[in-house]
Formats: C-alpha cells, structure tokens, sequence
C-alpha cells in the first residue's frame, strides 16, 4: 500500500512503534482533512484502509480554526477546505453537530458534522423550503425541544421544527420598536432577545409575546443593552463599557470591559457564560474583533486579538499549551458557544469557526 500524502500538512506526529504494528500520524489543522491515519504492518504490507479522524479538537489553551478558511466560501463539502460562508449565530446538536446561521446564502442553517463536513440542516429539501417559507433571518436560537428560532431583518419570526418543516410565527416589529434584533439565550435555554438597546423575554405559547425585562435602577435607561445572556438566574448584560450580572434585580458584579484606548466602535457583539461564574465575550470593533476572558473574581483577560487579515496564517502555537497566543485571525465575533470542553466562535467577517480549547489556565 503506498503512503497517503495529503497536499498540505502543519505538524507530523510519528508515535513510538507498539509490537509489529506502526503506525504514522499525520495531523491537517487548517487543511480540510483533519487527520489521515495510514497503517502499515511491520513489514510493510497493508494493515488498515486510510481512516479519516474527527473534527479537529483544540487541547486545553490551544486555538485552531474547524471550519472556513479565511475566505467565503461554498458551505458544502470539507468544512477547511471548500470554506463556509459569513457564520452569523452558533449552536450545538445534542450528537455534537455544530449549527450556524449562513449571511450569505439566504441565510440558511448548515451543520459541520463529526467528520469535519459541511451539510444543509435538516436536509437540503427542508432547507430550501425553510428558505422559501421565512425569507432571511440574520439571528437564530436552538431550543431545549430541537426546534430551531429564527429573526429575520425586518422583524419576522419563524420556527424550524425537528421534522424540517418550517412555519412563519409572525412579526415583532412593534413590540420591538425596531426591526432589527438578536435572539440571545436565557434560563434553561428560554429565548431572550436584545432589541433598541433593551432586553425581552420572549413567550411562544400562542402569540409570540415580549416582556421587557426590569432592570437595576443603576441600569435601566442609562446604558444600552447590546448583548445578553443568563446563567443560573443571573441575567448577564454587556452594555458598550461593561458588563454587569443581574440577580433579584440587583447588580452583584460589574466588569468594565472597555479603556479609553479602546476604539469608539466596539461594542460587544456575543457572550457566553463559562459555566464557572465568569463569561466569555466577543467584541467587533473597526475591522478586528477580540475575545476577552471576564473572570468570576472581577478579573478581566484579553485572550484572543484579531488579526484584520482574515488570510493570514494563524500564529505559532505556543510551546506550553496553557498560554493563549494573542494574535489570531479575527474579525467580528458573531456568536459564541462552549461545547464539550471547546470555545467556538463564529467570525462573520472572516467566514472561519474558531476552537478554543478549555481551561485556557
């Protein structure tokens, strides 16, 4: 059997022979391939076919981009290679599939599966009818039942059920007073949405309904909500210069987020919480964006600085994996989520999703 050679390759791996069977690694990160395996017997013939390894998973304090490469690309076919196009919003199947919301094909929902491949969500039939039925959404929201939320750009929201059949739930433009806004998800994966500078909460039992959420006194009508979120019964709520954790409609903790070197137009554009008290969050200024680290003891790490070449080769990973390099091909962080131990990003401007690895310390 002669060796697999792939075109491209960033790292070999030869790990020490076991018995008679050896076994070469090659690992693909940033190619397409994630990983091709060739075994040989120890004297050479054929033990096993070239097997194709999972998506790529980054290691604790590693960074390494699963899908997109830099440039717009097809969102069909190997997720590295042939590209996706202008992720707006993340989620997560419960056998591990990643779900994102596509700007630049009629914003349609696609999954990068296990393998490392881009396919239409549910299935291309249901995704043609999706689009036909609810126009184009830019937000979107998997629910705790499966069913997909969906916000288009004037307002209209809609649903995509398990079986892909959609239905259009009606317009929230006037409860909004707008008709752009963010779905964003609350307690137990409820839907919120961030609106003209508010947040909602969000009612599907018959009409769709919204309530306005009460906020602090030290916060109500003196900041605009831009991104949001909730854990455990605490509301998280990024405004332009901090975010603060709102429970029993009091602030318990404030992280300023912006300097005065930061430039005027950022603004946070995605959040998550960690999990652990602390959140992650995205923030868009200019072309580049960053990914920042708000601590649950009040402290606040820069992790991620974008890099305004969506291109460019990503950074050497550092010797120890618990560092985080500080450059990285960013540019507008559109949406965040943790799943299974990962910090995935969603780069809209760069048409790329990014791992991180966690812990990251």
């Amino acid at each position: 059997m002669h060796p697999v050679r792939p075109r491209l390759f960033r790292s070999v791996r030869v790990p020490a022979i076991i018995g008679s069977v050896r076994r070469i690694s090659i690992t693909l990160i940033g190619t397409g391939l994630a990983a091709i395996t060739a075994c040989t017997s120890g004297s050479g013939g054929p033990a096993t076919s070239p097997t194709l390894v999972r998506r790529p998973v980054a290691s604790p304090g590693e960074v390494i981009a699963v899908a997109g490469n830099g440039r717009e690309g097809t969102n069909r076919g190997r997720a590295l290679v042939a590209g996706i196009s202008r992720p707006l919003a993340l989620d997560a199947t419960k056998n591990g599939d990643l779900l994102f919301l596509s700007a630049s094909q009629g914003s349609a929902i696609n999954a990068v599966n296990a393998d490392g491949t881009t396919l239409p969500y549910p299935s291309k039939s249901a995704q043609q009818n999706m689009i036909n039925i609810i126009g184009s959404p830019h937000s979107s929201l998997l629910l705790p039942n499966d069913d997909y939320l969906m916000l288009d750009w004037v307002g209209g929201l809609s649903v995509v059920r398990r079986d892909g059949t959609a239905q259009y739930l009606g317009t929230l433009t006037r409860q909004m007073g707008t008709e752009d806004g963010q779905l964003a998800r609350g307690r137990q994966g409820a839907p919120l949405i961030v609106a003209a500078g508010h947040l909602y909460t969000l009612s599907l039992k018959g009409k769709p309904r919204l309530k306005r959420v009460e906020l602090p006194a030290q916060v109500e009508g003196k900041v605009e909500v831009a991104a949001a979120g909730q854990s455990r019964g605490t509301l998280l709520i990024a405004t332009r210069a901090a975010v603060v954790a709102v429970h029993d409609k009091s602030v318990v903790q404030t992280w300023k987020i912006r300097s005065e070197s930061e430039p005027e137009d950022s603004i946070p554009t995605s959040l998550a919480p960690d999990g652990s008290g602390g959140i992650w969050i995205g923030i868009s200024a200019a072309r580049s964006g960053h990914i920042m680290h708000l601590r649950r003891d009040g402290a606040v790490r820069a992790v991620l600085i974008g890099d305004v070449d969506c291109t460019a080769s990503p950074p050497p990973q550092p010797q120890q994996q618990t560092r985080i390099p500080r450059e990285f091909p960013l540019r507008r962080p559109s949406a965040l989520l943790i799943h299974n131990n990962q910090l995935y990003v969603a780069d809209r401007d760069c048409s790329r999703i990014i791992a991180v690895g966690l812990p990251v310390e």
